[in-house]
């Protein structure tokens, strides 16, 4: 053998020998690290909603009366309303109404120049009030992130 192929057969392995040996502390790693530093837990308790009615009071003012059967409380954080086309109102920022176990809670749902503090997304115009047999999506979000969407014809 000539002088430069030992010289390569050492060269690979060194390198495989280096590959064993990361691959032997991702293992090592893999299995007894996690023990050491657990990642955060899953958020396991959630809600459970369920409209028990809805009332459309004006063309920019509707009422959900959503019941948790869960025995926790909970409160509303944010929600958001789509029409059939996909146009959207976002109320973020909200401090929305709270409610304990299986007792139902009003939400008022307010779009276009009822709502000063929503955000629109979509064509502009499209949708600005809620528009009698059109039906909506209206999705309540929980404090705990939890979304539960609801069907409703205005």
């Amino acid at each position: 053998m000539k002088r430069w192929d030992k010289q390569i057969i050492l060269i690979v392995i060194i390198i495989a020998a280096s590959l064993v040996g990361i691959l032997a502390v991702l293992e090592y790693g893999q299995q007894h690290v996690g023990s050491l530093c657990p990642l955060p837990a899953q958020n396991t308790v959630t809600e459970s909603l369920v409209l028990v009615s809805y009332s459309t009071y004006s063309s920019t003012n509707m009422t959900l009366n959503p019941r948790n059967t869960r025995s926790l409380s909970w409160k509303v954080d944010h929600y958001y309303v789509t029409d059939s086309n996909g146009n959207q109102y976002w109320r973020p920022s909200w401090t929305g109404p709270a409610g304990s176990s299986d007792t139902v809670v009003t939400v008022p749902v307010t779009i276009g120049l009822s709502c000063g503090s929503c955000s629109y997304q979509g064509i502009p115009g499209a949708f600005s009030q809620f528009t009698a047999g059109s039906t909506y999506t209206l999705n309540i979000v929980t404090y705990r992130n939890n979304l539960f969407s609801f069907t409703v014809t205005a």
